[in-house]
């Protein structure tokens, strides 16, 4: 519900979730209260930003219509690559996902399964700052890091496969 009511930045509530209920409780309110907010977005643009955008005739051809189609086929997978590997901002992804014909049930779901990760590392870091000098919160703080590298890593395995396929189409 962050996105809609509050301009909080969703790690710092995910890292007071944590904190306040610990981490599997924490867990479970992180991702219910993401997913219910991810969800409201989504709707807020569906029903009051899709009808006006489907007047412009832009979006019935070229590579808009083939994303807008593409997404109505592959939300669920769309969704969950964007949430396990979050290389766009989530409020962005919500509204956007509304204006396009992806299915709801795609989209909640995709966005509660692509969450876990990332909301389990925050309530696990968050509810081990009552001790900073202990094993959870070292560990927790190293998948934290793991999670915000993720985006530069896959560019670069993206990259580095993308060359390999350009040296290959040369030979």
């Amino acid at each position: 519900m962050r996105a809609v009511v509050l301009v909080i930045p969703v790690g710092v509530m995910s890292l007071a979730g944590g904190l306040a209920y610990g981490k599997w409780s924490g867990t479970l309110f992180i991702l219910i209260g993401a997913t219910l907010g991810s969800c409201l977005s989504f709707l807020i643009a569906r029903y009051f930003g899709r009808r006006f955008i489907e007047q412009f005739e832009w979006l019935h051809k070229g590579k808009l219509k083939s994303f807008d189609e593409g997404s109505e086929k592959h939300g669920l997978k769309a969704i969950l690559f964007v949430r396990l590997i979050p290389l766009f901002q989530y409020d962005a992804v919500n509204f956007g996902a509304g204006l396009s014909k992806m299915k709801f049930r795609d989209f909640a779901l995709g966005s509660f399964i692509g969450m876990m990760p990332g909301g389990f590392i925050n309530a696990m870091l968050g509810s081990s700052l009552e001790n900073v000098i202990s094993v959870q919160f070292f560990v927790a703080l190293g998948l934290f890091l793991l999670l915000m590298f993720i985006p530069a890593i896959y560019k670069a395995i993206k990259k580095r496969s993308f060359k390999k396929v350009a040296v290959e189409k040369l030979k």
